[in-house]
């Protein structure tokens, strides 16, 4: 069912044939952003501008309660299954885009984490990547070497990252 109307337009971009739906995320994320999650997710259908088949499973990944189900669903379905290889050189490839604030850090963090769980990689080589890509990072996993360990638990790793947003916003205060 299409969603209802709203009080403005909007250029919504179409996922076009041979377009990867985790190139087109960002965008229709983007185009989106002042709709609501159930509105978003309703579009799905619509922004399918692929084959049938495309557009049926466009419609399955819109019965998902979030945005960030369907577009996972969508992605899976349309993208297919990420190889070990693929998810590894995605983990690996990662940069963060602002680390300035608290947000960006936060953001860059999960992002980071979420990329090196479905890279099969360990918590301490999620940590160093999070680590050596903010400021005072380096020093930081010095200080840390004997804590980050390949068996280090997800609680670890989360008090890893409150350590570095402790030390980036303390950083961030002195140089004001």
């Amino acid at each position: 069912m299409p969603p209802k109307s709203h009080p403005y337009s909007l250029e919504i971009p179409h996922l076009k044939v041979g377009q990867k739906v985790k190139d087109w995320k960002p965008l229709y994320t983007a185009a989106t952003a002042l709709l609501e999650d159930s509105q978003k997710v309703a579009y799905l259908p619509i922004a399918v501008d692929r084959s049938a088949a495309d557009q049926k499973w466009a419609a399955e990944a819109s019965k998902k309660d979030t945005l960030k189900e369907a577009l996972a669903e969508l992605e899976l379905r349309l993208d297919g299954k990420k190889s070990r290889f693929q998810a590894m050189g995605e983990f690996c490839s990662l940069q963060p885009v602002n680390i300035n604030t608290a947000e960006g850090l936060s953001e860059f963090f999960f992002e980071v984490q979420e990329a090196g769980k479905a890279a099969s990689q360990t918590n301490d080589a999620i940590a160093l990547k999070f680590l050596l890509h903010i400021p005072g990072g380096s020093k930081l996993a010095t200080d840390l070497e004997e804590k980050l360990t390949a068996n280090m638990t997800d609680i670890e790793l989360v008090g890893v990252f409150d350590l570095a947003k402790a030390k980036v916003s303390k950083a961030g205060r002195k140089s004001e």
